[in-house]
């Protein structure tokens, strides 16, 4: 989301600060919720580019950085009063002007959002008096992050939400997670996978590790057999595959 006008930093360029980046903490996934984020220094206090050079923006920009010694990650948060979704007040629309937002969780970074009407009561002499009143029986968004095993004793827990993004830790590569996390709770729409630093890394030892783990074709096979058929494959089928594989390998 962009605020009014480009945002340029009002103080002179001097040194930037920047906070500890580890690439196991690190989730792209729009949200700076990590804890290093938190503890990496803010800049603040931008100013425009454009329209006005130099004028205070109509919304607040902050940026953060973190680098390790081979990445670097920047984020920027943006307030922006003319977000469609987010209920707000309107100071350019009238004395006092409000706007309810969207009726319902849109997105994933709405969960802690508390969707609401506006109930606004005008008496001469008087000033308004503004009441939010929060929507019943909208489909709710949920987020969840822990172990597969984790999960199965959450469930119950985690059925009331309309829709869950779960962030799964894993040892190792799991095939099908996806079918395995919705098995446990249809309303999953979306899985990330968190997987060791061992194997997400770039290093030689990193890529070592992962070709050590790196799913079989044929287990690959097994569970695509299984999923399609809703039963085990059979071995003369699993030996049939591994001759077929083994000839188009050597192909």
């Amino acid at each position: 989301m962009a605020s009014s006008g480009h945002a340029a930093q009002s103080s002179a360029v001097g040194q930037l600060g920047a906070g500890q980046l580890t690439v196991q903490g690190i989730h792209l996934d729009g949200i700076l919720d990590e804890p290093q984020w938190a503890a990496a220094p803010a800049i603040e206090h931008l100013t425009m580019s454009e329209p006005t050079a130099g004028a205070m923006p109509a919304a607040r920009t902050t940026v953060r950085v973190l680098a390790s010694s081979n990445a670097i990650v920047i984020g920027v948060v943006c307030e922006d009063p003319d977000h469609v979704h987010r209920p707000q007040r309107i100071d350019a629309a009238g004395p006092h002007t409000q706007y309810a937002g969207s009726p319902m969780q849109l997105d994933f970074g709405e969960v802690n959002d508390e969707k609401s009407f506006v109930v606004i009561e005008v008496s001469p002499g008087k000033p308004p008096r503004v009441e939010r009143v929060p929507y019943q029986g909208a489909v709710r968004l949920g987020e969840w992050a822990g172990t597969m095993t984790e999960l199965e004793r959450d469930a119950d827990t985690l059925r009331h939400f309309g829709f869950l993004k779960v962030r799964i830790t894993l040892d190792s590569p799991v095939p099908d997670l996806n079918r395995r996390a919705r098995q446990i709770l249809p309303n999953i729409v979306v899985v990330d996978a968190v997987l060791p630093e061992s194997l997400t890394g770039d290093s030689d030892t990193a890529r070592t590790t992962r070709a050590a783990v790196a799913v079989a074709p044929l287990d690959q096979f097994r569970t695509f057999y299984q999923r399609e058929h809703q039963r085990e494959a059979q071995p003369e089928t699993l030996t049939m595959f591994s001759d077929l594989y083994a000839t188009a390998s050597q192909d």
